[in-house]
């Protein structure tokens, strides 16, 4: 009897931490290019907003912490 490697929960975890992975490189990314530019700006400016680095982060915590207590329960 053939048993699939993945289970639906399994499956649909691994490609939601797929997205927020390259999600969250894309923000970096644009941040990144956005910090360089403040910095060869000789006019000081407010450091920028961080909640959007800080949610994709925490969402994918929360999803690292499941697969990991799904995968040692399963």
């Amino acid at each position: 009897m053939d048993r699939p490697l993945t289970k639906p929960l399994g499956r649909y975890d691994g490609i939601a931490l797929i997205v927020l992975g390259v999600g969250l490189i894309f923000v970096a990314t644009v941040r990144f290019y956005r910090t360089a530019t403040l910095i060869d700006d000789p006019e000081p400016r407010p450091a920028p907003d961080t909640r959007v680095e800080l949610a994709f982060a925490a969402m994918l915590g929360l999803l690292t912490a499941g697969l990991c207590i799904y995968l040692v329960l399963s």
